[in-house]
């Protein structure tokens, strides 16, 4: 796939939302087109800060995959957390709606169907600095855009998930049923909610870590016992095994609940700032990919089985990378990579090989400072889409030839 194969066609930016739409059924259209032709429409929004987490889903079941952005607005009296949607209405058009939250700072966003209607649903969670406490709220899409009113769940502790990705929908206890789990990036927990299907979930269950100032996070079942572990990287790594339960326990190799950190030491070091995983050398073990911002990198870890990696190679990507996501973006059967580079204001595609190895870096103009992706196929043509969240949302369109 050549540099030309991937184009960005359009920005749109969050103050729009607030400013310009008003949300609800009057809310415009944005339609997305060539930026060649000065046609895309681009606005500013210096009224917005801390533009943090940017996820997608089929938010009014109409087959066509929306977008949903954590913000907050600021204002000289107050900030107020943000939710804003953009609805998918097909040939590249979006309606735009936005949802005011509870909380004054919006900083991580999942997707999933909660309650099992075959829609996808919100989870939101945010600061109260004020009240010194994290909110976590559950929205329920009722199936037109708009979403029911928030289930909200509240945690005393503060500065809980307050970084992109440390909150993920998955079934943690294998019930088939949606549960939540979110990471303490200085509490140094996991904390598991576990659903009953309906959109409602227990107390958490709360899993003791050794990390603290947490970077990133991903899940896989590394050790290969049929349940999904986690790996946390902060100044190093750490392995939880999970057992089906929604608790996670430090691995244990030689009994040292310390040695994995130690095993992962050479491939995860303080400045990564995401991970993922998946069998890229197609020997049938789970391998990390993990972007480095002090080193604008990509790091491919090798997998053993075991629950450990081996150091591989390493990819130039852009400046200082945020965010990393996985998709097959040329459809060749091979997993590849993208990154989001803050400096360069660009990101990066990394082609896989299909054998651990990747393609020099691709780089795509992504507007300034661009922090957060998501994959999705937003035009049907079977080939991944990249959005972007950088001081604009930046939607990187994949052509089918």
């Amino acid at each position: 796939m050549s540099e030309k194969a991937i184009h960005k066609l359009s920005a749109i930016c969050l103050s729009v939302l607030l400013t310009a739409c008003g949300g609800g059924d009057d809310a415009p259209f944005l339609q997305i087109s060539d930026p060649a032709k000065n046609s895309g429409p681009i606005y500013d929004i210096e009224s917005m800060c801390c533009k943090d987490s940017i996820v997608t889903g089929d938010f009014n079941n109409d087959g066509n995959i929306d977008v949903a952005a954590a913000a907050t607005k600021s204002s000289l009296e107050k900030s107020s957390g943000l939710t804003a949607i953009l609805i998918n209405e097909g040939n590249q058009r979006f309606r735009i709606s936005t949802r005011l939250s509870e909380t004054e700072h919006n900083d991580t966003l999942a997707s999933g169907d909660l309650n099992l209607d075959g829609i996808d649903d919100l989870v939101v969670f945010g600061e109260d600095r004020d009240a010194d406490k994290g909110i976590l709220q559950i929205l329920i899409a009722k199936g037109d855009g708009n979403f029911s009113k928030s289930i909200i769940m509240e945690d005393a502790s503060n500065n809980i998930g307050d970084r992109p990705k440390t909150i993920m929908i998955r079934d943690l206890n294998r019930d088939n049923l949606p549960d939540i789990l979110r990471i303490g990036k200085f509490e140094k927990s996991i904390l598991a909610y576990i659903g009953n299907g309906e959109g409602s979930f227990e107390s958490p269950i709360i899993s003791e870590g050794n990390f603290g100032n947490l970077d990133a996070f991903v899940f896989g079942d590394f050790n290969e016992d049929g349940y999904e572990d986690i790996i946390t990287a902060a100044y190093d790594a750490e392995v939880f095994l999970g057992n089906g339960t929604g608790h996670y326990l430090p691995f244990d190799t030689n009994g040292d609940s310390k040695s994995s950190r130690h095993d992962l030491l050479d491939g995860v070091s303080k400045g990564d700032t995401s991970m993922a995983s998946h069998d890229f050398d197609n020997d049938g073990h789970l391998d990390l990919v993990i972007s480095s911002s002090s080193n604008s990198n990509v790091r491919f870890l090798k997998g053993k089985g075991n629950g450990l990696f081996e150091s591989k190679q390493s990819f130039n990507v852009g400046e200082v990378p945020q965010d990393l996501v996985i998709a097959d973006f040329n459809v060749d059967g091979k997993m590849d990579v993208a990154t989001a580079n803050r400096r360069t204001n660009d990101i990066s595609i990394l082609l896989g090989h299909g054998d651990g190895m990747f393609a020099d870096a691709i780089a795509i103009d992504a507007e300034q400072s661009p922090h957060s992706l998501a994959v999705a196929d937003f035009d049907n043509n079977g080939f991944p889409d990249v959005v972007v969240l950088s001081n604009d949302i930046v939607f990187i369109m994949n052509p089918s030839k």
